[in-house]
């Protein structure tokens, strides 16, 4: 039943890649590792070889009736000492910060020297989560924001190929608009579409296309800046 309710979606594979270039580089985390607006966690077990892993999300009225993480916060301020993770991570996060600068300050203070962070963030999608989607990155783009702020880029990776990356996005406005008149009849009447997006998404996962047009991307980078205590 679960397999099924997957095929219907026109992410399905945007996801599996998400998470497999997670995966990849997973094992560059290590120690105590915080998350940065960890929703339900989704990638928790990608991560069991850390120290601990600690989940912390933005008290809005939607988290803290659907999320069960190990702090809320105000989005500000984050509620830990200084030089306090060896890790972070980040996923599909910062295009909902309204202040991207806060953001990764604080996450720098609580990151030690030399600690690691892992972030996606998407390129090529839909607004999504209104009003609170603010912004999107390129890969330069993502990678350029880390170094400006005291990070060493280690790995970067695109997570899709260009043709699903218009596609989904095409297939995603079309759902959204059907929805509004025959609500999940629509799902139905584009599986068609929505298969054949999946076969042209595995094609281009399998050869790691390196295309203009992408979904995500997936950073590791490193922290250079010596973090004052």
């Amino acid at each position: 039943m679960i397999f099924l309710k997957q095929i219907f979606k026109p992410n399905l594979i945007e996801s599996i890649a998400l998470k497999k270039y997670i995966k990849k580089y997973a094992s560059e985390i290590n120690g105590k590792c915080l998350d940065v607006g960890c929703g339900s966690k989704p990638y928790i077990d990608l991560f069991s070889h850390c120290e601990e892993y600690i989940g912390i999300e933005v008290s809005t009225p939607i988290a803290l009736e659907s999320f069960e993480p190990d702090y809320f916060y105000d989005g500000n301020e984050l509620p830990f000492e200084s030089n306090s993770f060896d890790s972070v991570v980040s996923f599909e996060v910062l295009e909902h910060v309204k202040n991207p600068h806060i953001y990764i300050t604080e996450i720098l203070r609580v990151l030690k020297p030399n600690g690691k962070l892992m972030l996606s963030v998407p390129f090529f999608w839909i607004e999504h989560e209104k009003p609170f989607d603010y912004r999107r990155f390129t890969q330069n783009g993502i990678k350029n924001f880390l170094i400006s702020r005291g990070f060493e880029v280690k790995f970067s990776r695109k997570t899709t190929g260009g043709i699903y990356a218009s596609l989904v996005n095409f297939t995603l406005i079309l759902r959204t608009k059907l929805r509004r008149y025959i609500s999940y009849l629509s799902d139905i009447l584009l599986l068609p579409l929505t298969l054949m997006l999946h076969i042209i998404g595995f094609f281009e996962l399998f050869f790691n296309l390196d295309d203009d047009a992408y979904t995500s991307t997936v950073v590791v980078a490193e922290n250079k800046k010596i973090s004052e205590k």
